[in-house]
C-alpha cells in the first residue's frame, strides 16, 4: 500500500505498523489475519480485488478519456499446517 511515481518507486512507502495490526482505525481491522480461514480442515477464505481507473489521452485520436477496470477473486493458498 503506497504510491509509485511513473517508473514504479516508492514515493511514500507505509510500514506495516502505520496501517496494519488489526486496531480500531488499522486498515485490516475488518479483516484481521488471525480471523481468516486458512487451513485445509476448512473452507478457505478469499480475496477479492477491484481496480479501477481513468486514462486521459495526450493526443486524443481515441477521445479525451477511458475508464478502465476489473476484479478478480481468489483463494487463499492455506498454510502448511
Amino acid at each position: 500500500m503506497f504510491r509509485v511515481d511513473a517508473v514504479g518507486d516508492a514515493m511514500n512507502p507505509v510500514t506495516e505498523s502505520d496501517h496494519f495490526g488489526c486496531g480500531p482505525s488499522a486498515v485490516d481491522r475488518f479483516w484481521c489475519p488471525a480471523d481468516r480461514s486458512t487451513t485445509l480442515s476448512g473452507s478457505l477464505d478469499l480475496i477479492g480485488v477491484h481496480v479501477q481507473t481513468k486514462h486521459s489521452y495526450v493526443m486524443r485520436f481515441f477521445g479525451s478519456e477511458r475508464e478502465l477496470s476489473d476484479f478478480t477473486v481468489t483463494q487463499i493458498e492455506p498454510d502448511d499446517a
